[in-house]
């Protein structure tokens, strides 16, 4: 499949090649045939795990475009108590976030996005989306790439409120809940 695209990409068809949910030793094993330009992790503020696996790919010179951003839907904003999902619904057997504890948690941190979002007549869910865009520097850096979708740069393009501003948010978040990084277990950014 690799020596696939590559052919692809010599001839012109293709001008990147994205993989989605490789382990860093997958991205390796196809780097033997053809150059990954942008790896697909599962990302959000609520499920931060692919931290590691994104800064690994940022050193190698591979963009990061995740899926998951809105958390299965929670970081909208619109769900505020645990859904009755069918048995089979990928949100509830792929995504933790409406299993307890972490459901819990994450609806005192929604309450602090609110106070954010209130304070800025925003939704909630562009709180999350901006927070979430600049949380960590291989998804800055993302956004800033050539092999970026024109989507995430709209987004930063037109943010509700100036990004001098997120990281005072960040700081609201980790004040008023200080347990949050270990919903995902990784350490809280620094505040300037």
């Amino acid at each position: 499949t690799m020596a696939a695209l590559e052919e692809m990409k010599r001839k012109g068809y293709i001008r990147y090649v994205c993989v989605s949910n490789f382990t860093a030793e997958q991205i390796k094993e196809a780097e033997q045939y053809i150059q990954i330009d942008v790896q697909q992790p599962l990302y959000s503020m609520v499920d931060r795990g692919f931290e590691d696996l994104m800064s690994w790919g940022y050193d190698r010179g591979i963009d990061s475009m995740t899926y998951g951003s809105m958390g299965a839907g929670i970081l909208s904003g619109k769900i505020r108590s645990v859904p009755s999902f069918e048995k089979n619904d990928l949100r509830l057997n792929f995504y933790d976030v409406y299993k307890e504890p972490k459901f819990s948690k994450i609806m005192e941190l929604l309450k602090v996005m609110d106070s954010i979002a209130d304070g800025h007549n925003v939704p909630v869910g562009q709180v999350a989306c901006h927070l979430l865009l600049f949380s960590i520097p291989a998804f800055l850096h993302a956004v800033f790439s050539e092999a970026a979708s024109t989507l995430n740069l709209f987004l930063y393009l037109h943010l509700p409120f100036p990004p001098y501003l997120l990281p005072a948010f960040f700081h609201q978040i980790f004040q008023e809940i200080p347990e949050y990084p270990s919903f995902h277990s990784v350490p809280a950014p620094e505040v300037l």
